[in-house]
């Protein structure tokens, strides 16, 4: 029987990608460092002031294992 680990989703802010995809070193313009680090993992970039952006967001918390978030507090 496979084993299987969760569904992860990695919400981003706009304009201004996770840091890690800034590391190098690149292949064919990716962070590998990235992409070991968030390897099977799934991204979105939700425009929390944007309706729809929010309801979507709202939508798939419901569906996934896991939901990683990287904003900052505002203020």
């Amino acid at each position: 029987m496979p084993i299987s680990g969760p569904r992860v989703i990695k919400a981003e802010r706009p304009g201004g990608a996770d840091d890690p995809r800034t590391h190098g070193p690149f292949m064919d313009g990716r962070s590998l460092y990235f992409a070991r680090v968030n390897h099977g993992e799934q991204s979105v970039v939700p425009d929390l002031g944007e309706t729809t952006d929010r309801d979507f967001l709202l939508r798939i918390v419901d569906r996934v294992d896991v939901l990683v978030e990287n904003f900052r507090l505002a203020g």
